[in-house]
């Protein structure tokens, strides 16, 4: 049996693509039908301003990709036109699509998966909503830090004490010969 060559370079793109699309946790399904060729690349230009990656895929060969990756779970919405884009920043590609699908009418969502997370066409405004990566790394880090500096203040509280009275102890000393020699 003879594999054709056409076949081997679809399987050689199936692993390329599967290899770059699991490098990044946030995958986004477009619907670009009935997008213009000048208006795919203006889109194109947006989304790679955000330094993400966007492309038109054949949903065959996607799915093949997607199988036995967190990405699977997109599978189902891989029917009609469909363009991946993928991102480390789910939260603000989402926004960036959201903002993209106001000016080009004929761009819809179709699916996300978000660190493993499942976001059908209906639940881009939660997607959305969700704080970036950026954000919800700062609430974190405000959070580990409110008790940690309430501590260092409840520990050094009595050192500063202690240090007061030392301080007064020692400008009583320093009065003492001065109230000795007059």
């Amino acid at each position: 049996m003879r594999v054709r060559p056409n076949r081997l370079k679809k399987e050689e793109w199936v692993q390329s693509f599967r290899q770059e699309v699991l490098q990044y946790p946030a995958v986004l399904l477009l619907a670009p039908q009935g997008v213009s060729a000048r208006e795919d690349l203006q889109i194109r230009r947006r989304i790679k301003a955000l330094q993400a990656h966007y492309r038109v895929v054949k949903n065959r060969l996607a799915r093949l990709a997607f199988q036995g990756t967190p990405f699977e779970k997109l599978s189902d919405a891989l029917r009609g036109m469909t363009a991946v884009a993928y991102h480390t920043d789910g939260v603000a590609l989402a926004k960036l699509v959201r903002d993209l699908m106001k000016e080009y009418t004929h761009l819809a969502f179709k699916a996300a998966v978000v660190e493993g997370q499942l976001f059908t066409d209906k639940q881009l405004d939660l997607l959305i909503n969700l704080p970036s990566k950026e954000s919800a790394r700062a609430q974190l880090l405000g959070l580990f830090q409110g008790p940690a500096a309430r501590m260092v203040r409840l520990l050094a509280a009595p050192l500063q004490q202690f240090l007061a009275v030392l301080h007064q102890a020692q400008a009583q000393r320093a009065q003492e010969p001065a109230q000795e020699g007059g």
